[in-house]
């Protein structure tokens, strides 16, 4: 789970609603709360205008997935694990990296074996690489918005921080990355305060 640096919305959703409300101490960001609501003529809009870009990439190639190979384009509200996510209109990709997930502006890239974790590791991946569209490359910063989020939400109970603590307890960290125990104690610190 790496880096990128533009602030964008984040948002979970279930197939057929647009979940959002804004919050204070997200920073006002738009995040999920069943509202169901139809898209609007500037969303429409704004929707052709990024297919036509997607369409572009396609012909021309994608100006921030590096040297990844993209393997399938999920598009900018991809189902993970039966739920449908929106990171307010990154593009999501199945793509050959060597990490399990990755941010870049606008985009959010995802290796295969992704979509064979559980749901509730799915969803913080997710969450975590989206969080880097609001938070940049700060990688405790994207723990933290994500349990926030996900806590705030009802998506994280306390059994799902023990799940997604279990999950990244074992990682011997890297050069972005606490260890597994500072990384999962300080996101619990993140799930405790408001």
């Amino acid at each position: 789970m790496t880096n990128s640096s533009y602030g964008i919305n984040a948002a979970l959703s279930p197939p057929n609603y647009n979940l959002s409300s804004n919050t204070g101490d997200l920073g006002g960001l738009e995040v999920f709360c069943l509202n169901k609501e139809f898209p609007t003529l500037r969303e429409i809009s704004m929707r052709a205008l990024k297919s036509s870009m997607l369409a572009l990439g396609l012909m021309f190639g994608f100006p921030h997935a590096g040297q990844s190979q993209i393997i399938n384009i999920l598009g900018p509200t991809p189902i993970i694990a039966g739920v449908r996510l929106q990171c307010n209109g990154a593009i999501s990709y199945v793509a050959n990296i060597s990490d399990i997930a990755m941010a870049t502006p606008g985009q959010l890239l995802f290796r295969p074996d992704f979509f064979f974790l559980p749901p509730t590791i799915q969803w913080f991946i997710y969450t975590h690489e989206c969080a880097h569209q609001v938070v940049g490359s700060n990688e405790n910063a994207a723990d933290c918005w994500a349990i926030k989020l996900g806590r705030n939400q009802g998506f994280f109970s306390l059994q799902a921080l023990n799940q997604i603590c279990g999950y990244t307890f074992p990682s011997p960290g890297d050069w972005t990355h606490l260890p597994g125990p500072a990384r999962c104690a300080q996101m619990a610190m993140c799930y405790r305060t408001p």
